[in-house]
């Protein structure tokens, strides 16, 4: 296959596989880019970074701009993905952060939702605490901070809420049940 195009800094073509012997190659590799392969089979690098995957920088499933912050997605079949970003963090099941099923974003705050659901989640933050049932801790109907503090709200759908608590021999030892009258 061999290199496709490589631009010199005077815009002339140092392509490897039909270089004119008169145009002098500088040493220490003074390009404007290269580019190996074509269209999704192709490797780039240019003056915004090095990509490799499609022929466009920002569609490219692998990337690292020229700051150092890479994008990685990885089709695996089946419309699922693994992704892994330093802007946003680590993501499966989806090619979008926002729409994975599972999340690890650069704060460490995990998550995991339904699919489809909006308010199917599970949230774990090392600051907040552990929460369910929405995509944040202070909306959800249920958590539990750092200091152990339990919030359970009833949604409009429930008519009762209830706590039972268990020994270790799985006895029923405390049930505190509200309901509407």
């Amino acid at each position: 296959m061999g290199f496709r195009n490589i631009v010199l800094p005077d815009g002339d073509s140092a392509n490897v596989l039909e270089q004119d012997s008169s145009i002098p190659i500088p040493k220490g590799g003074l390009f404007n880019s290269i580019e190996v392969g074509a269209g999704s089979k192709t490797m780039k690098m240019d003056e915004r970074g090095m990509w490799m995957g499609a022929s466009d920088f920002d569609d490219a499933p692998f990337s690292i701009d020229m700051e150092g912050l890479f994008k990685l997605l990885s089709n695996m079949g089946g419309g699922g993905a693994v992704g892994m970003s330093a802007e946003q963090g680590i993501w499966v099941g989806a090619e979008e952060f926002e729409d994975a099923p599972f999340s690890i974003d650069t704060n460490g705050v995990f998550k995991i939702k339904a699919e489809g659901a909006d308010d199917k989640y599970i949230g774990i933050d090392a600051e907040q605490g552990i929460w369910l049932g929405a995509e944040t801790f202070a909306s959800a109907p249920f958590s539990v901070d750092m200091e152990g503090n339990i919030k359970i709200k009833a949604s409009s759908a429930t008519q009762d809420t209830s706590i039972s608590m268990y020994d270790a021999d799985d006895k029923l030892s405390i049930y505190l049940g509200i309901k509407d009258i």
